[in-house]
């Protein structure tokens, strides 16, 4: 509901007028109602955000600028912008691209400047609110270019092609529907040197499919070799059965095992599904605990690895 009808239905009207939206699709601060990653679907440019001086940016602003990139590169959209430098104060350059650059590592390519505020007067040195002040009267605002260079620079570059992950976290159908915060992090981890994105059910149910090569694909050429399940007992029956079809067509796909769902939507009906589901799946596998896989009929068409 607020996907279609606050982020879809303001998407729509907007663009009537050739209008688009940038959001972060709400944010850090109001996730637990709503499937983030299908928030940022509607809008043309998912947002997220970072501060300069945040004291635990893996609790917070990792899993939000994370989140964004996840929705960007699954729904085909080539821009991840980021509110960014927010919480600082009269910061230099070489304060602002240290911190910029780990950003950028983490899939933002677009910068915008928190804050940079309209300056009618000539009054200095000017102020912005609570963001890092970047306007016209600050004292480095003439030698300024090469520094805004650089940044135009990596984020052309960043916006080119397509983002390299081998993993494909899928989230929880349930509440909050959004990456781990606060220290929760990723069951399993992923192995070093191997990046991931998160899709939600919207995704693997209508987007996803398997090629000939066991590669998980998107439309818009994205690929994963491996999709990693919620750490979770329920599944809806609809989601149950696009994993069985992935898992016939050799996707390898590690997690536990479904025994219900989290639906009342055709209860009981619902669970036997999912139940019947499971066991075409996983077999005698019980896939209760740590990363387990599916079934030998599976196996024969390189759906294990």
């Amino acid at each position: 509901m607020w996907a279609d009808n606050h982020y879809g239905r303001l998407a729509e009207l907007l663009a009537r007028h050739g209008v688009g939206i940038y959001a972060e699709a709400a944010g850090v601060s109001l996730e637990i109602p709503e499937d983030t990653l299908l928030n940022k679907s509607k809008v043309a440019i998912p947002m997220a955000e970072f501060w300069l001086r945040a004291l635990h940016p893996e609790l917070m602003y990792y899993q939000h600028v994370r989140d964004a990139a996840s929705a960007a590169h699954i729904y085909g959209k080539p821009i991840v912008a980021a509110e960014a430098f927010t919480g600082g104060g009269y910061e230099s350059p070489f304060s602002m691209k240290k911190v910029a650059d780990y950003w950028f590592a983490q899939g933002v390519n677009r910068i915008v400047f928190h804050t940079s505020a309209h300056q009618p007067l000539d009054t200095k040195p000017g102020n912005t609110m609570v963001g890092t002040h970047i306007n016209r009267n600050i004292t480095w605002a003439e030698q300024a270019r090469p520094f805004m260079t650089y940044l135009a620079r990596v984020c052309h570059m960043l916006q080119q092609g397509l983002f390299v992950a081998d993993l494909a976290y899928l989230l929880d159908e349930g509440a909050p529907s959004t990456m781990p915060i606060w220290g929760a992090g990723l069951i399993p981890r992923p192995p070093d040197g191997h990046d991931f994105d998160y899709v939600n059910a919207d995704v693997v149910i209508n987007r996803m499919s398997v090629n000939q090569q066991g590669r998980l694909v998107l439309p818009d050429d994205m690929s994963y070799r491996v999709l990693i399940l919620p750490q979770t007992d329920k599944m809806r029956p609809e989601l149950l059965a696009k994993i069985h079809q992935l898992v016939y067509g050799g996707a390898t796909i590690i997690g536990p095992r479904p025994t219900c769902s989290p639906s009342l939507a055709g209860y009981p009906d619902c669970d036997r599904k999912v139940q019947a589901l499971a066991a075409e799946v996983w077999g005698t596998l019980m896939g209760s605990a740590g990363p387990s896989v599916i079934t030998e009929r599976a196996r024969s068409y390189g759906g294990y690895r």
